[in-house]
């Protein structure tokens, strides 16, 4: 059965498939499909990094103590809330011991 490729996943491998393919053959990796060395899953694996990595930038420059702002309302309230499914809650809950040194 033939998965569809992602638009996204051919304009990657258009523009950065050569270096792919030769930084696997220099650790002497074979793609299964040479003609898209760079799989769906690790462009869109990028793709969540870059937009959360700008989510992050973004966010730290509106930071306020006094006056907080609504994204970061949003992002304290990923990390813990009253309903018990933030970050710190589910590490708790599932390490037991010692779980909030992972999370500043």
């Amino acid at each position: 059965m033939h998965e569809p490729v992602a638009w996204l996943t051919q304009f990657v491998n258009h523009h950065l498939g050569r270096l792919a393919l030769a930084l696997l053959a220099a650790l002497h990796i074979q793609p299964s499909h040479p003609e898209l060395p760079i799989p769906g899953h690790v462009v869109m694996a990028f793709v969540v990094v870059i937009i959360g990595t700008l989510f992050a930038l973004v966010l730290r420059s509106r930071l306020s103590v006094e006056k907080p702002g609504a994204m970061q309302q949003v992002a304290e309230m990923l990390l813990t809330n009253p309903l018990g499914f933030g970050i710190k809650d589910l590490l708790d809950e599932n390490v037991h011991h010692g779980a909030s040194q992972f999370i500043p």
